[in-house]
């Protein structure tokens, strides 16, 4: 078995009171022979508690309750002297595991600690609720001597759950390894004990929110969306983060013009320290809810935001609760000379995902908005965001507290996060350069964590090999296609390609059209007749081909109305499900589709579309393409294999291809 030991405690004791001076004359609250044996062989005496002698010092080792930090007070009070404490840590990490394991152990290791009652947390909390305050330490620290018997996972170095455990508390116990704390403290009278007498002192949800006070228009809208909500169980921490002169006027107008509502729920904060993270960690700290979500003062919430998040509590209390955000482009525009914002944009539906390990160690797909943290991870864990970042605070956040949190996700679109095409922020604030810089640095730290899977990170981490199995034996079909035949490099399509009209409904197969060839060897050229009957036609959307692994170059469409007035698509009218890639698009995955934003009130009539299909590119280009992962969501390899078959792939379709045997007979 694992054998813990310790210094002696009267060494630490002694030599915490030399280096501040303090052994001179000593006053022992309970008697300690050995203590004052070392004491007094180190110069200093050993005071009788008369009533009379001052000491320099009030020594209490081990038994500290409530009670008795009343009577440290009052001693203290008496001599004006400070106390030093020494005190057993019941959050010492072997404590914790043996008390775990059942082992017989933890009452040896709790005899060995002094029998403690408080962790670093509630000793300060207890003592500095009657005035004193830390100012110098020595600590022990427990050590593992020798290990012979291995009873259990929750003791054994060696075991995963050991290592896992200790490795949480590296994080969020910083006191975890201290088995005894040894402490020196000062009472003063004059102590802050300020408590905060309010209404509503213990929401569910504490709204924390940055501002500079540059975005009025925004912010105002941002409370709009708050006064809004259906649930109001929140309150508000607005921090103003170094707000210029300029701007203080025009914030504390906006703040006055709040309904009651919600300046009954709003506390606002000026700080002028820190960078980006700074207001951040500074709102939790004066956070009262149960949950701490935080809201910019630039994006758009929907009216069931907290009640969204009231209900996936309700279903995983203490998981960090995740809803969808949608990614918008956005201007900042003033119409007639007047400011204000103007979407520019369809809803990105990229956020709209769960929170999943396989995505989320590699990109962060969860704005903060959507996120809504437990209390407990700030204020009882000692989880902070990165002073240190300027960018990927929060990614860097969501990675350390959901490694032991979890995360419980709920499908349901919560907020628009609004992305600023005209203005300053954290992407053009910054060059590729740093956030290459900050990026490694967030993927270094993670390969130091310690995840516990939920439930299905098995399925997970399977489907993600599968995937790399499936690129790999892709990869290796290519190369031996292409040893063996030029003709891979510019393999033409046999296009099935279908037009749809949006009615105002949506796409249906009944407004659907198919084309009348003009040409199609390479460059392909479609006309599309017919197509005023589709009423209120806001949307064209082309399909080119059932399946993926396609690149179509130099699009070119038109509309032309029933008069023939002509309209030619610009690029920003045209969005795909596909990639950008080399004058086009390259659509790696099944069923790709073109996009088309209609002018307003334009009828068309023709539609008109050119351009030039490929199927195949070099192995070059298809190794770089198969390496992004941002396509190895499903399983592209086999779109791929079938545009190189040019069927559906089977086992031995593949393999025989492999072989460069003749696979017709399928």
């Amino acid at each position: 078995m694992a054998i813990y030991e310790s210094e002696k405690m009267e060494r630490h004791i002694v030599r915490l009171l030399q280096n501040e001076g303090l052994l001179g004359k000593v006053l022992l609250m309970k008697p300690y022979l050995a203590l004052q044996q070392v004491i007094e062989a180190a110069g200093g005496i050993c005071a009788a508690d008369d009533g009379e002698t001052q000491p320099d010092v009030i020594v209490f080792c081990m038994g500290l309750s409530e009670k008795t930090a009343q009577i440290l007070k009052k001693k203290a009070e008496q001599f004006r002297c400070p106390i030093l404490l020494a005190e057993g840590n019941a959050g010492w990490v072997p404590l914790a595991l043996a008390a775990l394991s059942g082992g017989e152990r933890f009452h040896a290791l709790y005899e060995m600690c002094g029998c403690p009652s408080f962790t670093e947390k509630s000793m300060d909390e207890c003592l500095s609720a009657v005035g004193f305050k830390l100012y110098a330490k020595d600590d022990i620290m427990g050590q593992v001597l020798e290990e012979n018997v291995l009873e259990n996972a929750f003791e054994a170095p060696g075991a995963q759950l050991h290592k896992t455990l200790c490795g949480i508390t590296e994080t969020t116990v910083p006191s975890a390894q201290t088995m005894q704390f040894v402490r020196l403290y000062r009472w003063t009278e004059t102590s802050e004990q300020k408590t905060e007498n309010v209404e509503n002192s213990s929401p569910f949800l504490t709204v924390v929110m940055r501002t500079q006070g540059t975005r009025a228009q925004s912010l105002r809208e941002a409370f709009l969306c708050l006064t809004a909500q259906e649930d109001m169980d929140f309150e508000v921490i607005l921090i103003g983060h170094k707000v210029p002169q300029e701007n203080r006027k025009k914030l504390q107008q906006i703040l006055d013009e709040l309904p009651p509502v919600m300046q009954e729920r709003l506390r606002y904060y000026p700080l002028d320290t820190g960078g980006r993270a700074e207001p951040i960690n500074f709102g939790f700290e004066k956070a009262r809810g149960q949950y701490v979500a935080v809201f910019d003062d630039d994006d758009i919430l929907t009216a069931d935001w907290v009640s969204s998040f009231k209900r996936i509590y309700k279903r995983a209390p203490g998981a960090i609760l995740h809803t969808y955000a949608v990614g918008q482009d956005w201007k900042f525009v003033t119409p007639r000379g007047k400011a204000g914002l103007r979407a520019i944009s369809a809803f990105d539906k990229r956020f709209c995902t769960d929170f999943s390990w396989k995505k989320q160690l590699h990109t962060n797909y969860c704005p903060l908005m959507s996120l809504a943290f437990p209390t407990y991870v700030y204020k009882k864990m000692g989880q902070r965001f990165d002073i240190s970042l300027e960018v990927t605070e929060d990614w860097d956040f969501l990675l350390r507290t959901a490694s032991f949190c979890g995360v419980e996700n709920e499908a349901s679109v919560t907020a628009v996060y609004r992305l600023w095409k005209n203005a300053s922020n954290s992407y053009t604030k910054h060059g590729a350069d740093y956030w290459r810089a900050r990026y490694q640095k967030i993927t270094e730290r993670n390969q130091q964590l310690m995840i516990l899977l939920p439930q299905g990170g098995s399925e997970v981490l399977r489907k993600g090999h599968q995937a790399y199995l499936d690129k790999k034996y892709l990869l290796e079909l290519i190369q031996k296609k292409d040893a063996d035949t030029a003709v891979l490099q510019e393999q033409l399509p046999v296009m099935d390609e279908k037009l749809y009209c949006d009615d105002g409904n949506g796409w249906s197969e009944e407004n659907s059209f198919v084309q009348e060839c003009v040409s199609r060897v390479g460059k392909f050229s479609f006309l599309y007749k017919g197509i005023a009957k589709v009423q209120k036609n806001a949307g064209l959307r082309w399909d080119p081909a059932s399946y993926g692994g396609l690149i179509i170059q130099n699009l070119k469409a038109s509309v032309t109305d029933a008069s023939g007035q002509k309209y030619i698509f610009r690029p920003e009218d045209i969005c795909t499900n596909g990639q950008a890639y080399e004058n086009g698009y390259l659509f790696l995955e099944d069923d790709p589709q073109v996009y088309f934003q209609m002018p307003d009130g334009f009828v068309p009539e023709l539609f008109m579309i050119t351009g030039q299909a490929k199927t195949a590119v070099s192995v070059k280009k298809m190794y770089e393409l198969f390496h992004l992962d941002q396509y190895i969501r499903t399983s592209p390899g086999k779109a791929a294999i079938k545009l190189l078959l040019g069927k559906h792939p089977t086992r031995d379709s593949v393999r025989r291809a492999i072989r460069g045997e003749n696979t017709n007979r399928e």
